[in-house]
């Protein structure tokens, strides 16, 4: 399964009865940002997780055609199959931590914002606007909830 960042065009074997699932699409107000950014760490952290991903699914899918055409599927001996499915799993969970750790970063520099109005003369004129905006939703016709 390639990932084109375009819409899912089809999907992705997840298990020995042959479900299918689609791994999210890219969404396209992202597809052009910085790498090192947030939204950049994160497409990393995607491709990774969709490489890993694309392995059982190959495997499935080896295992359905086997099926189909009654031959044997060209697969890994069992136990370096559990192996390299450990490793992913380990993997994973390190792509999760990663992943936790840049919405973590984002959150407390979203948190550190704060919100200032000025004048042209530099004064912070927040109450000025608050009185404002109060006076708008009294002289409103729309019923306030």
């Amino acid at each position: 399964m390639a990932d084109t960042n375009q819409r899912p065009r089809g999907g992705m074997t997840l298990d020995a009865i042959f479900r299918q699932g689609v791994f999210p699409p890219w969404p396209e107000k992202f597809r052009d940002v910085s790498p090192t950014g947030w939204v950049g760490q994160i497409w990393r952290e995607r491709q990774a997780a969709l490489k890993i991903a694309q392995v059982p699914h190959e495997q499935n899918e080896m295992v359905r055609i086997a099926k189909v055409t009654g031959k044997q599927p060209v697969l890994a001996e069992p136990a370096v199959r559990q192996s390299v499915a450990r490793n992913q799993q380990r993997e994973l969970a390190q792509i999760h931590h990663r992943i936790n750790a840049v919405a973590e970063q984002a959150a407390a520099a979203r948190a550190k914002l704060k919100l200032i109005l000025f004048e042209p003369g530099g004064r912070v004129v927040f109450e000025r606007v608050v009185e404002r905006l109060q006076g708008f939703l009294l002289q409103s016709k729309y019923p306030r909830s």
